[in-house]
C-alpha cells in the first residue's frame, strides 16, 4: 500500500504504536513506533507527515474509537 499523509493537531505530535491482544484480554503495544509530527506547544495549524499506508490502515482501525481520533486531532489527509 502507498503511503498516507497524516495529519496531527496534537501539540508536539504523536507516537503511534500497534496493539496486540493480550494473554488476559488487554492489549498491549507491539512492533516499532511511528512519530507523527504536531504543531509546537502553542498549538497552530495542523502539521502533515507521511506513514506507511499499511501502518496507518491499521493504526486508525485499531484506533476509530479513540478521542484524539473522534475530535480530529490526528487524521487521515485526503486523497489527492
Amino acid at each position: 500500500m502507498a503511503d498516507a499523509k497524516v495529519l496531527c493537531n496534537h501539540p508536539n505530535g504523536l507516537e503511534l504504536r500497534l496493539c496486540v491482544p493480550g494473554p488476559e484480554g488487554g492489549m498491549f503495544p507491539s512492533g516499532p513506533a511511528v512519530r507523527v509530527n504536531g504543531p509546537g506547544p502553542h498549538g497552530g495549524e495542523a502539521v502533515e507527515t507521511m506513514i506507511a499506508g499499511d501502518f496507518a490502515a491499521q493504526w486508525f482501525e485499531q484506533n476509530a474509537t479513540s478521542p484524539l481520533v473522534v475530535g480530529g486531532m490526528i487524521r487521515l489527509a485526503p486523497k489527492e
